[in-house]
């Protein structure tokens, strides 16, 4: 059976199993004797009082969210298109940030959360593109941080799958905060010790240092790891695929993209 139909098969199976089998969590790195702490956000609703808002995406000049329900002075935000441009705009105790994003016109959902993760005591935020397809794609986002600085806020753009709360972790008190990327690899049967493909979901570690992310270096509270896709939960470290063919495929998975900035 050539390789490539092979890997056809295996991506097939996956999202067919995925699609009624669980969460993401049930394959986490994490195990519940130890948790790392987990970052807190606040959740913007999107708005829906303007009826122009309430269109198709496609349609939309943009999305426009709400932070909480009472008061008059409301932080409000708003993804829009300007031009060839799509930008976060967040008005928030008198001041406005603005941010470049991806483009959002091709997702049915946008979601929009404000945390503080970098140690400057200025809020940042977490926007998620969501498809809502099935098996993969039902869990796959569109992941942006956008971390402020003195000198306004840098967008980091991200395809990954299952980003949830636990996806931005601090491991020591006042240590620096990480996202944990999450991927799929099928690595094929050469690359597996028994000989059989495997699918495995791979966690890496990405620092937080201001406005910047940064790759961890190989090793740091035990990432990369490997996790074997299995029909039960598991949080056990492979063993089916070399520390050197691990490397090497972690060498093809992409890196946080910078979308543009300061803005």
């Amino acid at each position: 059976m050539p390789q490539v139909f092979r890997g056809f098969l295996v991506t097939i199976s996956l999202l067919i199993v995925l699609d009624s089998h669980a969460t993401p969590e049930d394959w986490s790195p994490f195990t519940n004797r130890r948790l790392p702490h987990r970052v807190k956000w606040l959740e913007w609703t999107p708005q829906t009082s303007d009826a122009a808002l309430e269109t198709e995406i496609r349609e939309k000049v943009g999305w426009k969210f709400l932070l909480g329900t009472t008061g008059t002075n409301r932080p409000t935000a708003t993804v829009t298109k300007q031009g060839k441009t799509w930008r976060l705009s967040v008005k928030w105790n008198g001041r406005t940030h603005h941010a470049v994003v991806p483009d959002a016109s091709d997702y049915p959902e946008v979601q929009l959360a404000s945390t503080e993760i970098n140690g400057d005591q200025t809020p940042d935020y977490i926007l998620r593109y969501d498809p809502h397809g099935c098996g993969l794609a039902a869990i796959g986002q569109s992941v942006i941080l956008v971390l402020s600085s003195s000198n306004g806020h840098r967008s980091h753009e991200l395809y990954q799958f299952g980003f949830a709360h636990d996806s931005l972790v601090q491991f020591k008190p006042g240590g620096p905060w990480h996202w944990v990327v999450t991927e799929t690899v099928y690595p094929g049967a050469a690359a597996s010790k028994d000989g059989r493909d495997h699918s495995f979901w791979v966690y890496r570690l990405f620092r937080i240092e201001g406005d910047s992310l940064k790759a961890e270096p190989v090793g740091v509270e035990g990432f990369p790891k490997w996790i074997q896709y299995l029909l039960r939960p598991n949080h056990s470290e492979t063993t089916l695929v070399s520390t050197k063919e691990k490397r090497l495929q972690e060498l093809k998975l992409p890196r946080p993209n910078l979308v543009k900035g300061p803005f």
